[in-house]
């Protein structure tokens, strides 16, 4: 599991829950939290400011070496 899907589940947050609050596309969170797909910069910004700098952009952009 990836650090930024843990962090999500831990939080109690549901996909579109945090989808919508973060400000970005359902489908794209979903592909983002899969590590099929790299999120922009300035995606990555919000979603460390959206969970409180709980997760890094480098967790989020080489999530492989999180997981557990």
């Amino acid at each position: 599991m990836t650090p930024l899907r843990r962090l999500r589940i831990r939080k109690g947050l549901t996909l579109h829950q945090a989808s919508e609050a973060i400000g970005i596309d359902y489908s794209g969170l979903l592909r983002i939290e899969r590590g099929e797909r790299w999120p922009r910069k300035e995606t990555a910004k919000k979603i460390v400011e959206y969970f409180n700098n709980e997760i890094s952009e480098e967790e989020i952009f080489w999530p492989e070496k999180y997981i557990n």
